[in-house]
Formats: C-alpha cells, sequence, structure tokens
C-alpha cells in the first residue's frame, strides 16, 4: 500500500493534469500572470469537508481531490480521489477498508457557501441508511492496466502498487437526473511514479445509486504498459443539451519550474458514444486572452484549469499559480475565450513562500484547487483545495479538504443571463 504522503505528492503532479509518467518533462501546466490591476480579494475559511462519519468522529477521511456537481433532487454528488481513513481510537473494527484506491464519494444536500458536515458515504448499488453505511469504493479499480516493463502481466503488486480510476471531472446530464463522469486508467507504483494508460467515461444515476453506462474505456490500455499518447481531455462542459467541450493543456518549456511555453486547447464533441470517441480525433481550439492572444502560461509553478459553468454563457476559472495558495480567478461567455481574470487570493494555511520545484518538491503543500458552482451565492464563491496540515475547533485532521468563501468584485464580475 502506497502511504498518505505518496499517494499526495502523486496527486500534485496529477492534479495538473499530467499525462505521461515523467511529470517533470512535460508537466501540463498552465497560468496567467498577475496584474497590478488586477484585485486581491480575500479567502474566509469555511471548514473543512466533511462525511457524516467524520463530523460524528468515527474517523477522519484523507482524501486528496474533491469534484462536485449537483443532482435533480438539489444534493450534491462529491466525488474523491484515492482515500486514506484515520479511525478514532475504538472506531476500528476487522474489515472495515484502511485505504481506497480510485475513487469514494459522498452526498448531500446542498446549502449556499457551506461545505459539506453531514453528508452521507455513497455505496454503488446501496441507498443512504442501507447496512452499507461507511466507506465504500465508488470507481471500481481497472481490470485491464498492465505493467510498464511490455511483459503484458497485469497491473499487481508487487512491482507496482496498484490499479486506480482517477476522475477528470463529473457534470449533470441537461434534462436528466443522472452524471457524466470522465477518468483515466492509472498504473501506480510508488510516489510520483504512474503511468497513465487509458480514459473512459461512465453515466452515474444518483436516485438509484447504480452506473446506468458502466466505466467505458475509450482509449484502452495497451498489454504493453506503455502510457497514453493520446490527448488528455479533462473537466467535461455541458455547453449545450447536446455538446460537450472539454480541456487540455501542455508545457513545453520548463525554466527553474515555470513554464514558459505552453499550449492551451478546448474540443467539442456531441454528447453520444460516438461523440465522446470523435474526442480524440476532434480538431481542438486555441483558446485566448482578451487581447486575441493564445491563453498561454506566465510566472507559474503549478496550476490546474477548472472550468465552472456559471449560466448558459458563462464560465469561470480557478487557477492555481503555485503550491503556495496563491489563486487567480477569469471569466469567460464561451470556452474558447476570451478569458478575464477578474480577482486573486492566497488560501489560508498555504505557506507564503513558493515550493522548491513543481514534483520534486515532497510533501506538497496546497493544491487541487476547485470551484463548486452550485454552493456559490452571487458573486461568493465556494472553492475548496486540499492542505496538509488541516487544523479545524480544535480538532487536528490532518491531510483534508478545505472551504473558504471568496467575493469577486461585483463590478468586474460578467453575469450573462
Amino acid at each position: 500500500m502506497v502511504t498518505k504522503h505518496t499517494v499526495s505528492a502523486r496527486r500534485l503532479c496529477w492534479a495538473a493534469l499530467v499525462a505521461v509518467v515523467a511529470c517533470l518533462a512535460f508537466l501540463p501546466v498552465i497560468g496567467v500572470a498577475t496584474s497590478s490591476g488586477v484585485p486581491s480579494v480575500v479567502a474566509v475559511p469555511l471548514g473543512p469537508v466533511m462525511s457524516q462519519r467524520e463530523t460524528d468522529g468515527i474517523y477522519t477521511a484523507q482524501r486528496d481531490i474533491g469534484y462536485s456537481a449537483p443532482t435533480r433532487s438539489g444534493q450534491s454528488l462529491w466525488i474523491f480521489g484515492d482515500t486514506q481513513p484515520i479511525y478514532a481510537p475504538g472506531r476500528f473494527h476487522r474489515g472495515d477498508p484502511v485505504f481506497i484506491p480510485s475513487a469514494t464519494a459522498i452526498l448531500g444536500p446542498i446549502t449556499k457557501l457551506v461545505p459539506p458536515q453531514r453528508d452521507v458515504e455513497v455505496h454503488v448499488g446501496h441507498p443512504p441508511g442501507s447496512s452499507a453505511s461507511g466507506l465504500g469504493e465508488f470507481l471500481p479499480q481497472p481490470a485491464d492496466t498492465y505493467l510498464r516493463d511490455g511483459s503484458g502481466r497485469a497491473c499487481v503488486k508487487p512491482p507496482a502498487a496498484y490499479p486506480a480510476r482517477w476522475l477528470l471531472g463529473e457534470q449533470l446530464i441537461p434534462g436528466s437526473q443522472k452524471l457524466l463522469l470522465a477518468y483515466v486508467d492509472v498504473c501506480v507504483y510508488a510516489e510520483t511514479q504512474f503511468d497513465v494508460e487509458g480514459w473512459g467515461y461512465a453515466i452515474f444515476n444518483p436516485l438509484t445509486f447504480t452506473f446506468t453506462t458502466r466505466p467505458t474505456d475509450i482509449v484502452r490500455p495497451r498489454k504493453s504498459g506503455a502510457a497514453m499518447t493520446a490527448t488528455l481531455w479533462d473537466s467535461p462542459l455541458f455547453t449545450s443539451p447536446t455538446r460537450l467541450s472539454f480541456f487540455n493543456s501542455i508545457c513545453y518549456r520548463m525554466v527553474n519550474s515555470v513554464c514558459t511555453r505552453s499550449t492551451f486547447k478546448t474540443v467539442s464533441v456531441p454528447f453520444t458514444s460516438k461523440g465522446l470517441a470523435s474526442l480524440f480525433t476532434t480538431s481542438p481550439t486555441v483558446m485566448t486572452m482578451p487581447d486575441g492572444s493564445p491563453f498561454t502560461t506566465l510566472d507559474s509553478v503549478v496550476s490546474t484549469f477548472q472550468p465552472t459553468p456559471r449560466g448558459p454563457v458563462e464560465y469561470l476559472d480557478v487557477e492555481q499559480l503555485d503550491e503556495s495558495g496563491n489563486v487567480a480567478f477569469l471569466v469567460a461567455r464561451v470556452p474558447t475565450g476570451p478569458w478575464r481574470q477578474v480577482a486573486t487570493t492566497h488560501l489560508p494555511g498555504c505557506p507564503l513562500h513558493p515550493a522548491s520545484n513543481a514534483v520534486g518538491f515532497f510533501p506538497p503543500e496546497c493544491y487541487s484547487i476547485r470551484a463548486h458552482a452550485e454552493y456559490d451565492a452571487g458573486n461568493q464563491l465556494l472553492v475548496t483545495y486540499f492542505n496538509f496540515a488541516v487544523r479545524w475547533k480544535g480538532r487536528y485532521l490532518g491531510d483534508h479538504l478545505m472551504a473558504v468563501r471568496v467575493t469577486l468584485p461585483s463590478q468586474q464580475y460578467v453575469r450573462v443571463r
């Protein structure tokens, strides 16, 4: 089993959309230079993201990534990455999980600007309140990932640690109660060592707690164990009831852990099985800034692009500028841009100094920064991020997702309805 710090260090690289094993060689990052004309706003702590069993003190679930999407029933489904529970004294029982690869999930009601505190753990095939009430695997581990040695052997321990499916995004399907999930298949070895071997999607029904379309690989892992060479399309967004946009960024030149040359593209495909398959053959579009120039990387260490739908023709991006909790916010009316920076902030509890490098810094500090549109209240955003040393109300949680409230300047925030 890979330790939690090892898992988290891996996810630092993964949080920047890693598509290859050698993270330093082709670290997909993008960032935006902070302009003196862009206001800095205060991030107000709201507390940790907790399940009901965590709030009740049964365990602390150290989950290092957090996506969310609203459901038609007025709830939100949160999906996390690899999860390691730390049980309170006397709370561990034989059979309880000590580590869950791939993903776990919680479900609960949406309260504006309030992070989950009493959400229930999701067990696929079991409704809340059933006997299956504790931690459980949400995305099943892939059965078709292979060792990188070309032997054709399955990704198993040893020499690997475990196979996993890591989420790339989730979105409510327009006109449906179902959620579309995108993921990658990986073979994990240790620390920052893992191979992204495949890409796929699934459709989950939160009313029946079942996958109506089970995880389906479009890019299938090869028996050679070679890393996927196809473009790693991330962050699915419905731009209409019948079309999806995906995003990709690649850094081509790193100088002192700063990306100085990159490309950032988006692609739009029909929301059909054939459309999703065409994702890897459709010509992408380069995204732009207000002056018409390509959306490019400037003065960034590690960053992720996480566009969030805010309305019919409006999108918000939360940019992680480094490992130290510095964040920029951008808005656009269409995914291709132009993207306009409207504010920056520094996340509380993150170090003020930059990390030593993009991947080699161990352990990483703050990353996996995301906005959750269903929890927003006007120009007030709920933003979550992963921190290694969380203490809340006298309780030490260690590795955990924290939530903050960020208020964007109303005069600069474009709302199109």
